[in-house]
C-alpha cells in the first residue's frame, strides 16, 4: 500500500497495510431429483440470494396428482457461504368423473367426482327396469364393465338379473301379495321372478308346475313363504331345485315323481313335510336337513325302497333325534362335519 508523499515525515515511520473487498459465493438451485436449474455465482456476503430461472416443473410425477411448485428446500436464507437449494412441490389430487348409468346406457342415475385410486361408491336411486311379457328385470346391485379404482374418467351402466314370466300366471292375493298360480312354459332353466308389476310374489300355487316335464333346473326366491300340493309332482326332468329359507311346510306330493332329483336341502325351518313328499324321486341319494328338529313325517314321505342308497346328513349332535323321528326307514342318518 502506498501513502500520499505528503504525509511522509522525514525519520523513521511505521505503516500498516489495510485491505478492503466483498467477499462473494455459489448458491446453485436444483430440482427434486438434483438436476441443476440454476447456478449463481459470485453472490455477494450477506445478500439474499434469488432464483431467475423458469417455474420448476416435478419431475417424475405421481399419475393421478397435478404438482405446484412451492419454494425451496432449506428455506433461503441471506449469503454466509456456498449454499444449494432443492425445489419442492405441493400435489394435489385429480379428481375424476364417475357416471352412473341405467341399463339402457342412456339414463344417467348419478354422477361421482372420485380421487384417483379411489374405488367408485355408487349411492345414488336403485336402478329400475320396468318388466315385459317375457320377464321381470331385477338389479343384481352389479355393472358393467365391473367396478375398479379409478384412473380416468368411466361409465358404469347398471345390470340387471332377467327373470322369465312368459307362461307364468299370476293371481294377486288378498293381502296384496301375487301367487304364482300356473306355469304353462317349456323353459329348461327358470328363475322364479321374486316380484310381480312391482309386488312380492310370495307363493306357489297347487299343481303350479305339475307335470313340466322340460324343467331340469328351477330357482326359487326366498319370497316365496307357501308351496301349494302337489307344487313339483311329476317334474320327470328336475335334477335341481332349492326350497326357500322361509318355508315352514313341504306340502303333500309336492316333488312325487321327480325321478332325476339326486339332491334336496331341507332348510333349517321347516317344521314338517307332508306325506308322499319324494316318492317315486328314484335317483335321490342326498338330503341335507338343516333342521336341529326333525321335521314332523307321516308315511311315505319318502320311497322306502330307495332306502339303501338314501343318506339323511343331520345336523351335528341330532342323529338319535333323527333316529327317534323316523328317518331311519327312509335311509342312513349322518352327521354333517
Amino acid at each position: 500500500m502506498y501513502l500520499p508523499i505528503d504525509t511522509i515525515t522525514s525519520g523513521p515511520t511505521e505503516v500498516k497495510a489495510m485491505w478492503s473487498g466483498i467477499h462473494t459465493y455459489t448458491i446453485l438451485w436444483l430440482n427434486e431429483d438434483d438436476s441443476e436449474l440454476e447456478r449463481d455465482t459470485d453472490v455477494e456476503y450477506g445478500t439474499t440470494p434469488e432464483y431467475n430461472g423458469t417455474t420448476p416443473v416435478k419431475p417424475n410425477p405421481e399419475p393421478g396428482y397435478t404438482y405446484t411448485f412451492s419454494g425451496w428446500t432449506p428455506s433461503v436464507v441471506d449469503v454466509v457461504g456456498d449454499a444449494t437449494y432443492k425445489a419442492t412441490f405441493t400435489p394435489t389430487p385429480i379428481t375424476y368423473t364417475i357416471t352412473w348409468k341405467n341399463w339402457d346406457g342412456k339414463t344417467t342415475l348419478d354422477t361421482d367426482y372420485v380421487g384417483y385410486g379411489a374405488t367408485p361408491y355408487y349411492d345414488g336411486p336403485t336402478p329400475t327396469r320396468d318388466q315385459d311379457d317375457n320377464y321381470v328385470y331385477i338389479w343384481n346391485g352389479g355393472w358393467n364393465p365391473e367396478l375398479e379404482t379409478v384412473t380416468d374418467n368411466a361409465t358404469y351402466t347398471a345390470t340387471f338379473d332377467e327373470y322369465d314370466i312368459a307362461g307364468c300366471t299370476f293371481v294377486k292375493n288378498d293381502g296384496g301379495t301375487y301367487t304364482l298360480t300356473k306355469y304353462s312354459g317349456n323353459a329348461t332353466k327358470l328363475k322364479i321372478t321374486p316380484v310381480y308389476d312391482g309386488i312380492p310374489v310370495t307363493a306357489i300355487g297347487e299343481e303350479a308346475f305339475t307335470y313340466c316335464s322340460t324343467l331340469e333346473e328351477i330357482v326359487i326366491p326366498d319370497s316365496i313363504l307357501v308351496l301349494g300340493d302337489t307344487v313339483f309332482s311329476g317334474c320327470t326332468a328336475l335334477t335341481k331345485i332349492n326350497i326357500p329359507k322361509g318355508i315352514t311346510q313341504i306340502p303333500t306330493f309336492a316333488f312325487t315323481s321327480c325321478s332325476k332329483l339326486a339332491e334336496i336341502t331341507i332348510p333349517e325351518n321347516v317344521a314338517s313335510i307332508g306325506v308322499y313328499a319324494f316318492m317315486g324321486c328314484s335317483s335321490l341319494t342326498t338330503v341335507n336337513m338343516l333342521p336341529t328338529t326333525p321335521p314332523a313325517i307321516g308315511s311315505f314321505v319318502f320311497d322306502a325302497q330307495y332306502k339303501d342308497k338314501v343318506t339323511f346328513y343331520v345336523p351335528k349332535g341330532y342323529k338319535s333325534t333323527y333316529t327317534t323321528a323316523g328317518y331311519n326307514k327312509y335311509g342312513t342318518i349322518v352327521e354333517a362335519s
